[in-house]
């Protein structure tokens, strides 16, 4: 499924992720992945008006998260990843 933004924009804008605060997690900002662009095509997107609730989507998510990326210890990878998984109204 495809998502709003190209991952290879979006690895570098860091403006995307400006209304959110990091600076409580040690070392943040962290780095993601080599293989980011292509583990983040498997996240399902959520846009809001989907069939299925934000919990679902954020167990959704999660899941994801924990075999796409497993070594990834970083709160801030994370919450940035899910970020990207927002499209539509969600975005918004």
């Amino acid at each position: 499924m495809a998502h709003v933004f190209p991952v290879n924009k979006i690895v570098m804008d860091y403006e995307l992720f400006a209304p959110c605060d990091f600076t409580n997690i040690q070392g943040a900002p962290h780095g993601y992945p080599s293989f980011f662009g292509d583990a983040i095509d498997g996240f399902p997107p959520f846009q809001g008006d989907n069939d299925f609730t934000s919990e679902t989507h954020l167990q959704s998510v999660s899941l994801c998260i924990s075999k796409c990326l497993p070594y990834s210890k970083y709160e801030d990878v994370k919450m940035k990843i899910f970020i990207l998984t927002l499209s539509g109204d969600a975005f918004d």
